[in-house]
């Protein structure tokens, strides 16, 4: 991580925004969270509660010009929680519905993602619509893919990496992941990515969680995305901010207020 310091002022207008910096008494205000007692913990929960939180980088495509690229972070380390449910003769009946519509079971393997790459559809039977049985969602899904476990799993398949015993010693908890296909097809980032931010937009204000950092993969033509398929093992990780803050407080000390 490295600091720069301006020469000269810039002017905020409807084309420059600025991008706060968690854990001060600024993003507290952006947060709407001024006169309260907050914590930097407050600010984690905050704007990284979620285990898919939508986030954004800019990268320059063309010359001159910088397009924001929407990513979307995967903080999700378990599988998610379900009902009880129990297989019966090939169908599956979820607790806490009554009475109990039977539903279909459809699994599918994703070849890019080994053991937490399954994914689990369960569709209520029609024919239990028609018998005006208890409402429930049309689907239920279970999506390890999304999580960071996943992230994990797809870094562990490089080269590079193949022979380390844990894949967490190298992607500590250190790093924010992007990339990926699901929940939706995340861009890459691009050699001249590195050390921009990973921004989260929250109530039209812009925070600063993460700092580009490494991929696992590149397809890229220079810092150019190439405008093919992403390919599916493509994972970014970025420095966790918040993991940051006693070199941030020890060097803006003098700048900014930061909270306890």
């Amino acid at each position: 991580m490295a600091l720069i310091e301006l020469d000269t002022k810039i002017e905020f207008s409807s084309k420059i925004r600025p991008i706060c910096l968690p854990c001060t008494t600024g993003a507290s205000w952006a947060l709407k969270q001024r006169g309260k007692s907050v914590t930097c913990s407050d600010h984690e929960k905050t704007l990284l509660s979620s285990e898919l939180v939508k986030a954004m980088f800019v990268a320059e495509e063309t010359d001159r010009a910088l397009e924001r690229k929407d990513v979307i972070i995967k903080r999700g380390s378990k599988i998610p929680k379900q009902s009880s449910q129990t297989l019966r003769s090939g169908l599956m009946v979820v607790s806490g519905l009554d009475p109990a519509p039977p539903l279909f079971l459809t699994i599918a393997i994703l070849p890019h993602v080994d053991d937490v790459g399954l994914i689990i559809h369960l569709k209520q039977d029609s024919d239990h619509k028609k018998r005006g049985g208890a409402r429930s969602r049309p689907e239920t899904t279970i999506r390890p893919d999304r999580t960071r476990l996943a992230c994990l799993a797809d870094t562990k398949k490089l080269e590079t990496f193949k022979d380390i015993p844990d894949i967490k010693d190298i992607v500590t908890n250190n790093f924010l992941c992007t990339g990926g296909v699901d929940p939706q097809v995340d861009p890459q980032t691009c050699k001249g990515d590195g050390g921009g931010p990973l921004i989260v937009p929250y109530k039209q204000r812009y925070f600063q969680v993460g700092i580009i950092s490494w991929g696992t993969m590149n397809s890229c033509k220079g810092p150019k995305r190439y405008p093919g398929p992403v390919p599916m093992l493509s994972r970014d990780f970025h420095t966790d901010v918040f993991h940051m803050m006693d070199w941030l407080k020890y060097n803006l000390k003098e700048d900014l207020e930061f909270l306890n």
